[in-house]
């Protein structure tokens, strides 16, 4: 149609520009899993690597921290690691939610994702592409000084063009945000799918 057009021509546009700059250098450091914060789907617990099926992904999860502070504010955010593909992250790292001034009373308890209120995004779904093998999708959890009003447009998730080369440690140093704690879980197009995600773990020795 005649309205489709133009924003489709202003996605191209913007995912070209994007392309053009290239994706932002994050360090290895701000993937390294700790994982104190708890993230599950559909009763699945991730614990840095799990592999969650992607149609499990679609039903937003549960995030909780122990060690939340009453009367504290938290931000979240969860991003994609591995877009187009591990080997040609060209368009990471992908914004997938983000949600600041939530209390540590609701991290303690357990944050339903879809009762966030006010996200600047709300969750977005994995949608790794057939053939691209496995994605990485990172939680990170950051404390906050003060209610955060971040510069940041609320982003629809169908607005691909404005989610992609996110570099989220610039955005939460210039939102004064301190990081506690980092979690993932790893999911796929099962489409041409070459095997799980990692390894199982390894069986435990037999008793002598």
């Amino acid at each position: 149609s005649q309205q489709m057009v133009p924003r489709f021509l202003l996605f191209a546009a913007a995912v070209s520009a994007a392309w053009a700059l290239g994706p932002p250098v994050i360090p290895v450091a701000e993937y390294v899993c700790d994982g104190m914060v708890s993230l599950t789907f559909q009763g699945t617990q991730v614990e840095c690597g799990t592999e969650i099926p992607l149609s499990n992904t679609s039903t937003q999860p549960t995030i909780s921290y122990q060690n939340a502070t009453p009367g504290l504010l938290y931000t979240l955010i969860i991003v994609d690691r591995d877009a187009l593909s591990m080997a040609s992250p060209i368009y990471s790292p992908i914004m997938h939610f983000v949600v600041s001034n939530v209390t540590g009373e609701e991290l303690a308890a357990g944050l339903d994702t879809t009762d966030a209120l006010n996200p600047f995004l709300a969750y977005s779904r994995p949608m790794p592409p057939v053939a691209a093998g496995c994605h990485r999708y990172y939680i990170h959890l950051y404390l906050q000084s003060s209610t955060v009003s971040p510069n940041l447009k609320h982003i629809q998730p169908a607005d691909v063009a404005d989610r992609i080369t996110w570099d989220f440690p610039q955005w939460a140093a210039n939102q004064s945000l301190t990081k506690l704690a980092v979690n993932f879980f790893t999911t796929q197009n099962p489409t041409n799918s070459t095997g799980p995600c990692s390894p199982p773990a390894p069986a435990a020795p037999a008793c002598p």
